[in-house]
């Protein structure tokens, strides 16, 4: 799975690292850029709690683009998607 800003500026892509084993984890590569500064980073051996409900959620958020939708990892992490408000951050809300 892959998604692409529509600045084109960030993605993210998860892929299954042995499709033919659901128990081999996924790698999780995240790429971004902001001005000059870019970032990229990659995990190769992440496992994802209820990665189809998060998928059927991301539909709905990105058809809508309210609320917010979270892919829940191991050892504490997380991938959320939210819907950013420029309003609130430079109101101070």
């Amino acid at each position: 799975m892959g998604i692409l800003s529509d600045d084109k500026q960030a993605m993210v892509e998860i892929t299954r690292n042995d499709p033919a084993d659901p128990h081999m984890g996924y790698t999780l590569k995240v790429e971004g850029c902001a001005g000059a500064n870019r970032f990229a980073g990659q995990n190769d051996s992440v496992c994802f709690s209820r990665l189809d409900q998060f998928c059927d959620r991301l539909d709905g958020f990105l058809a809508s683009r309210q609320s917010d939708v979270v892919l829940e990892t191991t050892e504490d992490c997380r991938l959320e998607f939210y819907r950013w408000s420029s309003l609130n951050v430079f109101s101070g809300r």
